[in-house]
Order: structure tokens, then C-alpha cells, then sequence
């Protein structure tokens, strides 16, 4: 096999030689008569008037009968592309262009392309061009118009692969595999013989530099040739092979060359800066396209009465995107053959978008007046059922500097948004698909008819837990030390400091004790936003409160406390004048408390020692805060004296206390651990590492009412 370089010098030894044969071949044409025309023997048939002449398939004229002249000349306005795509239509048009005589109709389609490069020496011009305009693999190029590729190496697949400027191929995958060669794989020997290109997406993933099986085959031979020769035969050819080599790869390295390589630097770079600008020239083309495409869509769509709106499928609600974009953003233009096709496929992926479209808004529209009905309940219930306020009497010791009244306020129940929606006269202004003005039209003129239903709602509540306590049958008085018009007697019964409830709802905690005016103030209502299913239609929209209930356990410790303190008939109103100044007298702990949180404490107390009875009732653990036991009092409400808790606290744990089953473990500090462990376990002189120990943790100084003063 010879390089293309030899072929190249061949075909050009050769060039004198066919020209010479070929105007041998014409002046013989010339002096050869014409040839005679056989007469026809059927005569033409006659064609009737009104009827057109149909001509028979033999009368048209091929278009290699067209004279040469005549098809060179048309050949001339013809570009690169052309001229392939004609070479490839027949073998008497490839023959034709495929010849040495048609050179010049490659060169003047060439001349037609603007910045088109000339052809490199070492490649002939149907390559060439077939190299840079056609997305086929070259080794089906290469199989016909080069000598190094035989013909059953074939390929003709279509490839986006780029043309790579040092081999000046363009390989498929599996091309690639099969027709270029691993560096590693050749001989050392015959490395600078060879071209090499790193450009190419590597096969099988390995990394390096490759070069042409079949140039590397032919080199192979060539120098297996050389080499039987002379060295010093090797010695030139091998010079004369790394001067080929050189001034190629400096073409795609941009190296500084001899004046003999300048012309191949600037055909290599100026072949580049071409494919750059026809890359960049067919991608804006077919932007533009896609522009036009996209323009006429929309022409069209909106004379059968399509909005810009259904259109538009950016929004993140379109769940059409993929399918829409894969048929509008083309490079096509748009004919009516190809709109009779398209509208099927677009107008129900139209439908759906506007269908969604029509969704979201209705969605926007509804959470807008959602909105502004919220605004005005809110509105109402500030002008018309707002919290009041009145002046509670504190009836317990205070410190010389307090006050003995505070402000304390009372909000009545009102429903939330979500309850109140449940409601048919704000629900169906809710659902009303109108504008903002006119809902604030309809909730003016249903503004009675939503205060009576506010009313209603609120009795309906303060009925149903004033049912609880009548259930008991105890007949409680009402609470003494808050007066105020806006408060009845059944109210004030409900607002009595021992009235406590419970919520059996999972999301709340069941055993934290509440009094009626913190049931809306921890949402306990908001937890159960259902509405009674069963009864008439007239109460379905009442709330829904079995959940509620009294906790006796509770408002017994309540009542207990409230003596003690000897104001038996207080109202939880009162007791927020106190905020968190409670702690418990009997025992280690002196946390500072609210009311509820008190009580909370002792019904835990109670629940512990009953469970000590029931488990373990051999041990000793006295119930320090029992009634009966009176050495100190139940409550220390005043906090006379308080640490300032600035420094840290070693704290101290009840080893009694975690050997129990039911209690885990008991700290305070020093003095108030020892205490524990003489009033609880009866231990008169508790003992450092025997009854309780020392707690690595240090705690910080939190302020804690001195527990000298509760005695």
C-alpha cells in the first residue's frame, strides 16, 4: 500500500498522460460522422382536440444524455454539496464527475462557498468536501476516493463526530474501534512516522494519543521495505517522513515552521476558523428557523382562536413542557403539509395546558379571596368581639411594693378561619368565584347573619362545658374577685380557678391541666377543626368537642391548694395576676410555676405515691404533699427571698430514689437533697454516698425560692 502522499504523486504523474488520452479521445469524436437515424415505421397517433398529450418515459432525456457542456455549465452555480449529492445520484454522473475532466466543476463549487479553504495536497477535492460538509463517517469516504481504505471497509454511517484537523477523518464509534491504534500499541520506531491526535473521543475509554490503522499498516510495510535496503535508505526516508509528519501536526499545534510548511499552516488554519464559522453560521440558522417556526405556530394558532396564554407552557405548572417543546422548537419551517400533521399532536397538549392554566388560576383567585375573607373576620372580630380587659383584686400576701389589683384580660372563644369556612354564609363567599369587591359587598349585606352565627357558636360552646359541670352535680358559685358586665354567672362559674379540663386529643399532652380561658389560648380548639357530623344540617357547622373534658383529678388538688391559700372561690383570671410566682412548699423542687403548672405538680405527686403503694409497699416513701401533712405549707406564692443563682450549682442525687421501679432519679442541691431524703425516705442522718451522691453535671444557677422560708 502507498501513503496518501503517493497517491497523491501518482495521480499527478499521471495527469498529463489522461489529458492527452482525452483530447486523443475527442479529436476522434470530432472526425467521425454522425450517426444515421432509423426512420420509424408507426406513425404518431392522432391526439383528439381537448386532450393532452401524454409523453412516454422513453421520451425524456437522462441526464447523462445532456450534453457536457451544457451540464458543466449548469454544474458552476452548483455549491460543494451539490455536486456530491449529484456524483452519488447514478453511476453515469459519478463517472462523469468522479473524472479528471470535471476537476474544475469542484473548483468552481468551491469558489461558491465564501472563506472555503482550498484542498490540502495530500487529499483530492470529492474527499475533501465530502470531509467537511457531510456528518458521514470518513471511512466510507475513504473507501472510495482514498487508496490506503479498501472498499470493504465501508461504513457509511451518519456521525456528529468533528472532523479532526491532524487525520483529517471523521469516525463513528464503532470506526473508531476498529480503524484507529493505541499509542502504547506501536512500536517506538515508528512513532515520528505517523500523525497522532489526542482529539478524538477515545474507544473503549482509554486516554492517549491514536493514529490510522491503515496508515499505520502502510508505514509498517513501507519501513519493513526501506529497511531491507540500506540504513542509510532508512536514514532519508525516515528524514523525509518526519518532515510530512511535522508540518502536520504543527498545523493543529500552531508551532512556528519553515517557510516550506507556511502554506500548510494557514490551509490547516484557515480550514479550522471555517468550520468554527459554518458551525456558528448553522446554529444561527437554525435559531432563526426555529424563531420563524415558532412565530407561524403561534399565527396560526391564533386565528382558530387560541390565546397567548394557552401557548405558554414555561410555567412551572405545565406538565406538557417536554412534549411541547420536542414538537414546536424545531429547525423547520412550517408548511401546510406539515400543519395538516402538526395540529393533531399540538391542540391536545393545548387543551390540557389551558385546562391546568384555568386551575391554577381558579386556585390564586380562591386563595386570594381566602385572603381577604380572613382579613375581614379579623377585622370584625377587633371591632366587635375583642378581648376585654377588667381589674382582678389579689387576695394573697404581697411584697410591700406591689399592687393590690392587676389588669387581667378575657378573650371569649372566637372560631378560627378554617372553622369559620365550615359555616354555609362564609362558605359560599368563599366558593364564589367573584372579585374582591363584590365579596366585600356580600359580606356587608351578611354581616348580621355572620355576627348571629358567631352568637350562636359561642353559646353553643359555653353550653357545652357548663353541661360538664352540671353533670357533676357539685353546685359550684361563681368566681369571686372579677366583676364585669360582659360576664355572667355561668361564665363566671366556668372561670373558677378548680374548674379545669383536660383534652383527650392525641396532638396535646393529656394530662396538663387547663382552665376555660387557656383553652383558646393553646389552640385546643383549633386541634379539632371537624365539625359534628350527625344531626340536623342546622348544627353540622358547630364545632366538634367530646374531646374536652373536666379532670377531677385535678381540680380535687385544685380546690386543696386554693384553701390552703384561703381563697377557696378565686377565678382563674385572679390567678394570672400571679403569673408564675407559685412554688410548692413540700418538697425539693423550687421552680417557680404557673397555676396550672402547680397543680399539674401535685396530681404528678399524688399519681407517684400511689404507684409506690401499688408496687413497692414495704419501702418507706412518705407522701409529703399530702393535705394532712401540715409542717410546712402547700404553697409559697410571694417569693420573699430568691438566690441570684450567678454562680454554678453542684447538684446532688437521691440514690434512694433510683433504686425505686417507679422513679428514676430525684436532684437538688445539697441542702435541699438531704431534706428530701429526712421527709421522704425518714432517714435522719443522711450519709454522703449511702443515701445520695454527688452529680458530675454542673447546673446552672437559676433562681429558686430559699427553701428556709417555707416553713
Amino acid at each position: 500500500m502507498s501513503t496518501r502522499s503517493s497517491a497523491r504523486l501518482l495521480s499527478a504523474k499521471g495527469k498529463s498522460r489522461t489529458e492527452k488520452e482525452h483530447n486523443t479521445s475527442e479529436q476522434e469524436e470530432a472526425k467521425s460522422p454522425p450517426r444515421k437515424r432509423q426512420r420509424a415505421t408507426n406513425k404518431a397517433p392522432k391526439v383528439l382536440p381537448g386532450k393532452k398529450q401524454i409523453l412516454d418515459k422513453q421520451s425524456f432525456a437522462t441526464l447523462a444524455d445532456m450534453p457536457l457542456d451544457i451540464f458543466i455549465e449548469i454544474a458552476t452555480y452548483l455549491l460543494p454539496i451539490d455536486v456530491i449529492h449529484m456524483a452519488r445520484l447514478t453511476k453515469s454522473t459519478r463517472s462523469m464527475l468522479m473524472h479528471r475532466s470535471s476537476i474544475h466543476v469542484w473548483h468552481v463549487s468551491m469558489r461558491n462557498i465564501p472563506n472555503l479553504p482550498d484542498c490540502p495536497p495530500d487529499l483530492s477535492e470529492p474527499y475533501f468536501l465530502s470531509l467537511v460538509f457531510l456528518n458521514a463517517c470518513s471511512v466510507s469516504l475513504g473507501a472510495c476516493l482514498l487508496p490506503c481504505l479498501s472498499s470493504a471497509q465501508a461504513c457509511g454511517q451518519s456521525t456528529r463526530t468533528k472532523l479532526d484537523e491532524t487525520l483529517r477523518v471523521r469516525l463513528c464509534g464503532p470506526c473508531r474501534s476498529e480503524h484507529l491504534v493505541y499509542g502504547a500499541d506501536v512500536p517506538r520506531e515508528l512513532d515520528e512516522l505517523l500523525h497522532w491526535s489526542s482529539k478524538l473521543k477515545p474507544p473503549k475509554g482509554r486516554l492517549g494519543d491514536y493514529t490510522l490503522r491503515a496508515e499505520y499498516e502502510a508505514i509498517k510495510v513501507e519501513h519493513k521495505q526501506i529497511k531491507a535496503k540500506s540504513k542509510k535508505a532508512v536514514k532519508e526516508w525516515t528524514k523525509e517522513k518526519e518532515v510530512i509528519n511535522g508540518r502536520r501536526q504543527n498545523v493543529c499545534l500552531g508551532g512556528e515552521l519553515d517557510t516550506i510548511a507556511d502554506i500548510v499552516i494557514q490551509e490547516a488554519a484557515g480550514l479550522t476558523r471555517f468550520m468554527e464559522a459554518m458551525e456558528m453560521d448553522r446554529q444561527s440558522e437554525q435559531a432563526d428557523t426555529s424563531k420563524a417556526r415558532w412565530k407561524e405556530i403561534q399565527r396560526r394558532l391564533r386565528e382558530m382562536g387560541w390565546e397567548p396564554k394557552d401557548m405558554d407552557f414555561t410555567n412551572a405548572w405545565s406538565t406538557k413542557t417536554r412534549q411541547w417543546r420536542t414538537i414546536v422548537v424545531q429547525p423547520k419551517p412550517i408548511t401546510d403539509r406539515v400543519w395538516a400533521h402538526l395540529i393533531p399532536k399540538l391542540v391536545p397538549l393545548l387543551e390540557i395546558n389551558r385546562n391546568e392554566r384555568l386551575r391554577v388560576e381558579s386556585r390564586a383567585r380562591k386563595r386570594t379571596r381566602g385572603d381577604h375573607l380572613k382579613g375581614l373576620m379579623d377585622s370584625l372580630k377587633r371591632m366587635d368581639y375583642s378581648a376585654f380587659k377588667l381589674e382582678a383584686n389579689l387576695r394573697l400576701p404581697l411584697p410591700d411594693d406591689a399592687y393590690a389589683t392587676t389588669t387581667v384580660t378575657y378573650q371569649a372563644p372566637f372560631p378560627t378561619f378554617l372553622q369559620a369556612l365550615t359555616w354555609p354564609v362564609l362558605n359560599s363567599l368563599y366558593e364564589a368565584d367573584v372579585s374582591i369587591t363584590d365579596m366585600n359587598e356580600s359580606f356587608v349585606q351578611q354581616r348580621e347573619d355572620i355576627k348571629t352565627q358567631i352568637t350562636e357558636w359561642q353559646s353553643y360552646i359555653q353550653g357545652y362545658f357548663m353541661g360538664l359541670l352540671d353533670a357533676q352535680g357539685e353546685g359550684l358559685q361563681p368566681a369571686t374577685g372579677v366583676d364585669h358586665p360582659n360576664l355572667s354567672d355561668d361564665l363566671k362559674c366556668l372561670l373558677r380557678a378548680d374548674v379545669l379540663f383536660r383534652s383527650l386529643s392525641s396532638n396535646h399532652e393529656r394530662n396538663t391541666p387547663l382552665n376555660y380561658d387557656s383553652l383558646w389560648t393553646f389552640g385546643t380548639l383549633l386541634s379539632s377543626s371537624a365539625c359534628q357530623s350527625s344531626g340536623s344540617s342546622s348544627s353540622s357547622w358547630l364545632p366538634h368537642l367530646d374531646h374536652l373534658v373536666l379532670y377531677p383529678e385535678a381540680q380535687v388538688v385544685a380546690r386543696v391548694l386554693l384553701a390552703d391559700m384561703g381563697i377557696p372561690d378565686a377565678s382563674c383570671l385572679e390567678m394570672q395576676g400571679y403569673r408564675t410566682n407559685f412554688v410548692c412548699g413540700r418538697c425539693h423542687d423550687a421552680n417557680f410555676r404557673s397555676w396550672t403548672g402547680l397543680v399539674q405538680h401535685y396530681v404528678q405527686a399524688n399519681e407517684l405515691y400511689n404507684n409506690m403503694q401499688k408496687t413497692s409497699p414495704e419501702t418507706t416513701y412518705k407522701h409529703v404533699h399530702d393535705p394532712l401533712y401540715t409542717d410546712r405549707p402547700m404553697v409559697i406564692h410571694d417569693s420573699p427571698s430568691v438566690k441570684s443563682g450567678a454562680g454554678p450549682i453542684r447538684w446532688r442525687i437521691c440514690m434512694l430514689c433510683e433504686a425505686l421501679p417507679v422513679k428514676n432519679q430525684v436532684g437538688a442541691d445539697k441542702a435541699r437533697i438531704i431534706q428530701h431524703v429526712v421527709d421522704v425516705h425518714d432517714i435522719t442522718e443522711p450519709v454522703m454516698g449511702k443515701h445520695y451522691r454527688r452529680d458530675p453535671t454542673v447546673r446552672s444557677g437559676l433562681p429558686k425560692a430559699e427553701y428556709s422560708n417555707s416553713d
